[in-house]
């Protein structure tokens, strides 16, 4: 699954499609707040995402040392 402003899509070959959730996402819409090493983070479900200057978040790697 991707998370995209708050859609989920799912690769299908070449293109993504809108998803329903996945069932641990329908659980806690929440996202917490993690400060680390000078950047914010936000977590949720085990993927950590970052806020983009639009408003969109976007998924990134487990930040080193985490």
């Amino acid at each position: 699954y991707y998370l995209l402003n708050g859609n989920y899509y799912q690769r299908h070959g070449d293109e993504y499609v809108v998803a329903e959730p996945p069932a641990e996402s329908r659980v806690s819409s929440e996202m917490r707040v993690l400060d680390f090493n000078g950047k914010r983070f936000y977590v949720q479900a085990g993927h950590f995402y970052q806020r983009q200057i639009d408003g969109d978040y976007v998924e990134v790697p487990r930040p080193a040392g985490l």
